[in-house]
């Protein structure tokens, strides 16, 4: 399982970047942005994914000069945005001839579909091109601090901001890479595409599909970022604060935490990763707030009583789970709920009970592990050896390769976005048929 956990990397670095062409860029931005065909890595999308990241910093500056321009020229009230600085002074001519492409696309097109179909490109650049990139090499954790005269490859992706994502597989920190600017900027356009987001449907929709890709893929580290706007746009939008707990919820494992505590141990990087109570008592607040926002939710209830059986209130957590099973629907959820509900029945001394939950969920899934295991541990448990012996011996009998033995609770912390797909194509479609969403 491989993990992008957010890292802080306490040096910078200096570096020299050739000359800016600022109109050129903005004006490859542009034809971009109107020829991409969502969902594609084509040309357009390679074009602006190739740019590095100074290059992309410096256009996130002219972009928010851009846009307030627009929205003056259309007689929108100014947007308050953090403004960036260039890496070096704009001249008054490059000012002047960004000023006038910006009035000259809100003339000619619809400024809202245009941010939108900008949104979507940067997304699909973050989640498609660097796939075609892969031969680009990253600085090895095992390396000093990257000299940005080592190649002009790695000056051209050196930033002067000390964040850095960590790659990690099993709780071990494996290397480390600058993150994309992709996602920002997509945030920024779409949040500069709507008056009202929370009734704006190409909004929800993007930011809904766009974290469960991340959650699915595993990049927490973009996700923590995408998940704060989202839900400062959509503060009561369930979806999202389902996403924002069940991220909270994989903070918590075992493995992330090792790789959390793993970077903690490295001289000049910091995880962001907190404690596992202190993970466990933020999923359960998001958790709380995804059935508040929606009482019907029933993945949330399932997932709300895992997290308090995994804080010790196990009574608590076993009615959570009863009342979620029946609302369900979906086979691989109750197959979860029923292990669960086995493990709190046995914490609460209820043998009779786990043993009957366990074997509901090893009926769902004949060929799992987990359910077999349990009961040998609850059979151990009680001093009875024969029961411990026949459940691991049904075990061993299970098919050898880990991919025929179908057990659901390898996938449990990407469960919930087994849907990403479908969402995406959702998000998509519009723009495809050439509507205006």
């Amino acid at each position: 399982m491989h993990l992008g956990l957010i890292a802080a990397l306490v040096f910078s670095v200096s570096i020299q970047t050739p000359a800016d062409e600022p109109i050129a860029r903005m004006s490859d931005w542009m034809a971009a942005v109107e020829r991409h065909k969502p969902g594609t890595a084509d040309a357009p999308a390679r074009l602006i994914g190739a740019w590095s990241r100074a290059e992309l910093r410096d256009f996130q500056s002219d972009l928010t000069f851009l846009l307030g321009v627009v929205e003056a020229v259309n007689g929108l009230p100014p947007r308050k945005r953090p403004m960036l600085r260039p890496s070096r002074p704009r001249p008054r001519p490059v000012v002047s001839a960004i000023r006038g492409l910006a009035k000259e696309l809100a003339q000619r097109c619809d400024w809202n579909q245009f941010l939108k179909r900008a949104a979507l490109l940067h997304a699909d650049i973050a989640m498609l091109v660097p796939l075609e990139r892969s031969s680009v090499q990253t600085p090895s954790l095992q390396a000093d601090p990257p000299s940005p005269q080592a190649d002009p490859l790695r000056r051209r992706r050196a930033s002067s901001s000390g964040r850095i994502i960590v790659e990690t597989e099993d709780g071990v920190a494996l290397d480390i890479e600058y993150g994309t600017l992709h996602w920002d900027i997509g945030r920024t356009t779409l949040e500069s595409a709507a008056r009202d987001p929370a009734r704006d449907e190409t909004v929800q929709a993007w930011y809904r599909a766009t974290t469960a890709y991340l959650e699915n893929e595993e990049q927490f580290a973009y996700a923590v970022p995408h998940l704060n706007a989202g839900l400062h746009l959509l503060p009561g939008d369930a979806r999202l604060l389902f996403y924002a707990g069940a991220l909270h919820e994989a903070f918590a494992s075992p493995s992330v935490q090792a790789a959390s505590r793993a970077l903690e141990s490295r001289p000049n990087l910091k995880s962001e990763v907190g404690s596992v109570e202190a993970e466990l008592e933020l999923a359960e607040r998001f958790f709380r707030q995804t059935l508040a926002a929606d009482p019907r939710f029933a993945e949330a209830r399932l997932r709300l009583g895992r997290v308090l059986g995994l804080r010790g209130r196990h009574e608590e957590a076993a009615n959570e789970l009863r009342r979620s099973i029946p609302q369900l629907g979906d086979t691989q959820l109750v197959y979860y709920a029923e292990l669960f509900l086995g493990h709190e029945e046995a914490a609460l001394r209820r043998r009779d009970g786990a043993r009957e939950h366990f074997e509901r969920a090893a009926t769902l899934y004949p060929r799992a592990q987990s359910p077999r295991l349990a009961l040998g541990l609850l059979a151990r448990a009680y001093g009875d050896r024969p029961g411990a012996v026949r459940s691991v011996k049904e075990v061993f009998a299970l098919p050898p390769q880990e991919d025929e033995r179908e057990d659901p609770w390898w996938e449990y912390h990407k469960a919930h976005v087994r849907n990403t797909d479908a969402l995406l194509d959702e998000l998509r479609l519009p723009f495809l048929k050439g509507s205006k969403p």
